[in-house]
C-alpha cells in the first residue's frame, strides 16, 4: 500500500498535499496570478497603447488633455446623431401617414403603403392573423379594406426614440359616436 502524503492544510475545503502542491483528489493548485510569466500577470505598459487616443480622435475622451469630452454630435460627420435618426424616422412616418390618408380618400390603392415596410416584415392583424412579407401585406391591405370605406384614422399622438416610432390613433367608423371608436397603438422601427 502506498504511503499517504502528509497533509499541511485545507484550501476551500480540500486537503492540500505538502510535497506536490496537489489537492487530495490529485488536482494541481493554480499558480497565483500576477507572478511574472503567469497568464494573468499584469502586462507592462506599452507607450504605443497610451498614444492610441491621439490616433483615434473620434473616440470619446479628453479633448486636448483638458479632460473635457467632445459632444457626441461633434464627434464625427459619418456617424449620425440620435436626433438625426429620430428626424429621419419621423419624416418617414409622416410620409406613411400621408400615403395612408391618400389611400383613405381613394386616390391611391391601399397596397401602396406596403412600400413603407421591409421585405421580411410581419404584420399581425387581430381579425385576419399573421401576414409575413411585403408582397403579401400589400395584397392584404387591398382585400382586407373592402367594405370598410369611409373609415377614418385620426392620430392622437406620436413619439420617437432613436429609430423607433410609437403612435396612437383611432379607427373611427363612419358616422359613429366617440364611444364606438376602436383604439390602436402602433410601433414602427
Amino acid at each position: 500500500m502506498a504511503a499517504r502524503p502528509r497533509l499541511v492544510g485545507r484550501r476551500r475545503g480540500r486537503a492540500v498535499d505538502a510535497l506536490h502542491g496537489a489537492d487530495r483528489d490529485g488536482r494541481r493548485r493554480r499558480e497565483r496570478p500576477g507572478l511574472p510569466g503567469h497568464r494573468h500577470a499584469r502586462r507592462e505598459r506599452d507607450p504605443a497603447r497610451l498614444r492610441r487616443r491621439a490616433r483615434h480622435p473620434h473616440l470619446p475622451g479628453p479633448a486636448d488633455g483638458a479632460g473635457a469630452a467632445q459632444h457626441p454630435a461633434a464627434v464625427s460627420e459619418s456617424c449620425p446623431s440620435t436626433y438625426d435618426r429620430e428626424q429621419e424616422a419621423l419624416e418617414t412616418y409622416r410620409a406613411y401617414v400621408n400615403q395612408r390618408t391618400r389611400a383613405q380618400r381613394g386616390e391611391v390603392p391601399w397596397s401602396s403603403i406596403g412600400d413603407f415596410f421591409t421585405e421580411d416584415c410581419v404584420f399581425i392583424d387581430p381579425a385576419w392573423g399573421r401576414i409575413v412579407g411585403r408582397a403579401r401585406m400589400a395584397d392584404f391591405f387591398d382585400w382586407s379594406i373592402v367594405g370598410l370605406e369611409g373609415w377614418e384614422f385620426p392620430e392622437m399622438w406620436t413619439m420617437a426614440d432613436g429609430d423607433r416610432i410609437v403612435s396612437f390613433w383611432w379607427n373611427r367608423l363612419p358616422r359613429s359616436p366617440i364611444v364606438d371608436e376602436d383604439r390602436h397603438l402602433g410601433a414602427k422601427r
